[in-house]
């Protein structure tokens, strides 16, 4: 028996190496897959103007009004909670507090799936969810959907766990998860249907091993252990609906998700269908592409996992493109499943390096396609700083910059995959090309989430954020009533302001948050020592003694905007035509008197 104990443990320490100190090299990979997630979600929080939905749903946890259709249930709460304890004075970054942290625990949470997808396929899933630009992004702005996805991917993580562990700490976790997914916002529906749907699938494709495994938990599983994970997920349900029991009335807002998601179904269209996948082309290039070959493979290895998530991933993007409603955020209900698919083939090419790479054959393809890669790094730059209307001659046509660049690296990057398969073998380039595609894919994923929710945050020319972005000029805007009100008055507050509004404007209502004496109504008070009117209304007001300027709110860009030479500078840098203005307002300060 000693024997056997030994050779099990040496098995178990090559499989999983450990450092001195006796942590494991998974651990501190996983450590620092979440610090760098952390950072580019934490950082700058606040740097953004909070948009109209974002507004909206943080004025009606301000002040404890209806939830706008559309939000989510566990962010009013939280948000309800934080004003409670501090109020506002974090500012934009206050309300971002809980969706963010739960945006940051999502990129561990493919540590549940490690005996599905594997070990290194699901760090490399955990990767690819801390770096997405759109997963930063959603974990950046109010909105329920990156809770919804957050919960769905706990519950089947901790419901596959439980089929094999049997233990009721996993199904107390599914419980929980489900418990706060009803609360987190009308995508849930979504996710609902299309897990529901691939769980009944998946059981009949399963292979008989698997399906052993869920004839195993019917007959073991025993009442004690559903009635505890009931009642866990019963209480945190409870808990979250009703703002820890201080405002059991917000409980209402849980049924309305339901009505919210068959609205959108008739809802007024936002974005379209093309400008969806247009986001996920230039945003999500790393788990576009690795996720759908992943998805295919689903066809060639047909075990439960693989068939729930391509269910999963598949109807969930029908059921968004069939809602006119939908936002680029929607994108996530269907990039978390293939994020997981992703992590799959990961999966297998590293242990079809570890089986059948060297140095003399993969290598050397490595150490050259490094410097190609940076040398049409350099040669996109170029191009797209290049002011030229015309680029090449190829075959007798004239190209533009764009296409020219295109032409070039497609040839280049032929020609040299030529030279290798005939020098080293088909096998060896596909495995060294996919990994070094990884590397290039990892790198543009990294800059691209940095330009989105850093460089260029709330500019409408990044996709995420328009076609209509909040300006920054609204911050410019208080400031300006700071200054007239501390001249007035001596206190930066204090100021009488006449907000000219035919309707709520949920983004002048936070903004104004903090002033004492503001007022919205249809006609101006010529009393009050500042006025805020909608531009196309200052025209027609008479105004004396009134010193005027404008500001932008919102502004708008869209991409067809962009001249065909000029893709490849707008994709690189997001430099393009200046966003025009969608919504402006003059802003009337009263002279003083000499």
């Amino acid at each position: 028996m000693s024997e056997y104990v030994v050779i099990d443990q040496s098995t178990a320490s090559r499989s999983k190496p450990r450092m001195n100190a006796g942590i494991s090299l998974e651990t501190v990979l996983y450590s620092l897959v979440f610090l760098i997630g952390a950072a580019l979600r934490w950082l700058n929080l606040g740097l953004t103007p909070l948009a109209l939905r974002e507004a909206d749903q943080t004025l009606a946890a301000l002040h404890n009004t209806p939830l706008p259709a559309g939000g989510s249930p566990l962010l009013f709460s939280f948000n309800q909670i934080v004003f409670g304890l501090f109020g506002n004075s974090f500012g934009d970054a206050g309300p971002r507090l809980g969706v963010v942290l739960i945006g940051t625990a999502l990129i561990l949470l493919p540590m549940l799936y490690r005996d599905r997808i594997g070990r290194v396929g699901a760090l490399a899933a955990s990767m690819m969810l801390a770096i997405s630009p759109t997963f930063v992004f959603a974990s950046r702005s109010i909105d329920g959907t990156i809770v919804v996805v957050a919960c769905a991917l706990a519950a089947l993580g901790f419901g596959l766990r439980f089929i094999r562990s049997q233990r009721s700490i996993d199904l107390i976790g599914l419980a929980i998860s489900i418990g706060v997914g009803l609360t987190s916002g009308p995508s849930i529906v979504t996710l609902l249907i299309v897990i529901g749907l691939g769980s009944i699938v998946g059981l009949r494709w399963i292979p008989s091993t698997e399906a052993g495994e869920v004839r195993s938990v019917r007959r073991s599983i025993s009442r004690d252990q559903i009635r505890r994970a009931v009642w866990w997920g019963g209480a945190v349900f409870m808990l979250v609906a009703t703002v820890s029991l201080t405002n059991p009335s917000a409980l209402r807002f849980i049924p309305e998700n339901f009505s919210a998601w068959l609205q959108a179904f008739r809802a007024v269209p936002t974005i379209g269908a093309a400008r969806l996948f247009e986001s996920m082309i230039f945003y999500e290039p790393l788990i576009v592409l690795v996720g759908l070959i992943g998805f295919f493979a689903v066809f060639v290895r047909v075990d439960g996992t693989s068939v729930l998530l391509g269910i999963w991933a598949l109807g969930s993007m029908m059921i968004v493109l069939l809602q006119p409603g939908h936002l680029a955020g929607d994108m996530l209900l269907a990039l978390t499943p293939v994020t997981l698919l992703a992590g799959m083939l990961v999966q297998q090419l590293m242990d079809s390096l570890q089986r059948r790479a060297t140095w003399s054959s993969e290598g050397a393809l490595w150490l050259t396609g490094l410097p190609l890669a940076g040398y049409l790094a350099l040669l996109a730059a170029s191009t797209s700083i290049s002011r030229q209307v015309n680029g090449d001659v190829f075959l007798g046509v004239t190209l533009n910059p764009l296409l020219s660049f295109l032409v070039t690296a497609v040839v280049l990057v032929l020609l040299i995959g030529v030279v290798f398969v005939i020098t080293i073998g088909v096998g060896a380039v596909l495995r060294a090309a996919s990994s070094a595609i990884l590397i290039v894919l990892v790198l543009i994923s990294v800059s691209a989430a940095w330009s989105l929710n850093q460089l260029h945050a709330g500019d409408p020319r990044e996709l995420m954020w328009g076609p209509v972005a909040t300006a920054g000029d609204v911050r410019d805007l208080v400031s300006v009533l700071h200054a007239a009100s501390d001249r007035f008055t001596g206190d930066p507050n204090q100021i009488s302001i006449s907000v000219v509004s035919a309707q709520p404007n949920p983004i002048l209502e936070w903004y104004l948050r903090d002033f004492k004496r503001v007022k919205f109504d249809v006609s101006p008070d010529v009393t009050a020592q500042a006025i805020i009117a909608p531009q196309a209304a200052s025209s027609t007001l008479s105004l004396e003694n009134y010193f005027g300027a404008s500001f932008a709110i919102r502004s708008i860009w869209d991409l067809d905007s962009l001249q065909p030479g000029g893709v490849l500078r707008w994709w690189l840098y997001r430099e393009a035509d200046r966003p025009a203005a969608f919504e402006t307002v003059t802003a009337w300060v009263k002279g003083i008197q000499p």
